[in-house]
């Protein structure tokens, strides 16, 4: 048998009544279109309730509690220049990413119920363009391509909280005083006398550890233009067929953080 019928055909009979259909397929279509699949029926396991162990009240739990919720407008403006010529944007996926949230609370004299939140992080940007290799008379061929960016951004805003957060003050360390019959022990030179001892010094120091004040961020919003620059070919024919180099990215992030602190609440019986 020649090469050319090498690919036998198969004959599969179908018989309806009287009728008889014959189907014909091509053996390379069989092998080409094989797959494999496997899968299983999962039984359902019954399960039964149980009882927790609980603390009846009155008690004192330690919680997060809820110091503010607020929204942030931030404006970006970033440009970005992609390894080819840029005919069109087709997508751009976006995410948002907080790498600092830092809070300075008591930053305005005589009030203490505010503060300043600083935020730094990154908007992840998967962007899908298209390039052009060349065209004819009706024919504008190229490739679809993508590139990831992140684009940094930095804002402080002023926060005001419903509930204050708990800081205990950190003061500064205390000289003790430690009394002496007879100072004599130090300087031979001097008289036995009563009062603080001057060769020997004693300090008491006290620090408090304050429960860090962290944030969620629970929503992100963006809101841009994006705006192609630099042509690459100012004496094309049609704007369709026009490259760019550049693209300037004009955005507005809207924010929604919530800031939380570890407290102690009591809760009724």
């Amino acid at each position: 048998m020649s090469k050319r019928h090498h690919s036998r055909k198969y004959e599969n009979k179908l018989h309806s009544g009287k009728q008889e259909h014959e189907i014909t397929v091509d053996k390379d279509t069989i092998e080409n279109c094989e797959a494999a699949v496997i899968s299983e029926t999962l039984p359902i396991c019954e399960n039964s309730p149980c009882k927790s162990e609980v603390t009846p009240g009155p008690v004192t739990v330690k919680v997060p509690v809820v110091l503010t919720e607020c929204g942030i407008t931030i404006t970006i403006q970033s440009s970005l220049k992609l390894e080819e010529n840029v005919l069109e944007i087709k997508h751009i996926r976006k995410n948002v990413y907080l790498n600092q949230c830092k809070l300075i609370p008591n930053s305005e004299h005589g009030k203490f119920n505010n503060g300043i939140l600083f935020l730094e992080g990154f908007i992840k940007k998967n962007i899908e363009y298209t390039t052009k290799d060349y065209n004819t008379k009706s024919v504008l061929r190229g490739k679809l391509k993508h590139a990831t960016v992140k684009v940094p951004f930095k804002s402080t805003t002023k926060i005001t909280f419903k509930t204050p957060p708990k800081f205990k003050t950190n003061i500064t360390h205390d000289e003790v005083e430690l009394l002496e019959t007879s100072i004599k022990v130090c300087d031979i030179c001097e008289e036995n006398i009563a009062g603080g001892n001057i060769c020997e010094k004693n300090f008491k120091l006290t620090e408090f550890f304050n429960e860090k004040v962290f944030c969620e961020l629970i929503c992100a919003e963006i809101i841009e233009s994006d705006i192609l620059e630099n042509p690459i070919n100012k004496d094309c024919k049609s704007s369709i067929e026009q490259t760019f180099s550049n693209i300037t990215e004009r955005v507005v992030l809207l924010l929604t953080i919530r800031l939380l602190q570890n407290q102690h609440v009591e809760i009724s019986k």
